[in-house]
């Protein structure tokens, strides 16, 4: 597999990152696995991040915003621009 992270965290640990997967076959998700599929969404109770799910062609992509520290999730507006702001170019 390669593995392809950026990311950035506040001094208040408030994370952004993008994460991209690609399998040596080129195949998406585990082999016996279920079928992985695009998704957004919160994550935790309370919600301490968000995350978007990207299913692209042979790969597989995880945007995540999350509150790891003092600061507290920005706006949902603010989460929602970086959320979308990852796009497949080809």
């Amino acid at each position: 597999m390669v593995m392809d992270t950026v990311g950035n965290k506040t001094p208040g640990l408030l994370s952004w990152s993008a994460t991209c997967v690609v399998r040596a076959d080129g195949k998406i998700g585990l082999p016996s696995g279920p079928k992985l599929t695009s998704s957004t969404g919160p994550v935790g109770s309370p919600v301490k991040a968000w995350q978007r799910t990207i299913v692209l062609d042979r790969r597989v992509c995880v945007v995540v915003v999350e509150a790891q520290g003092t600061d507290p999730l920005p706006s949902e507006t603010d989460i929602q621009r970086f959320l979308g702001s990852f796009k497949e170019v080809r």
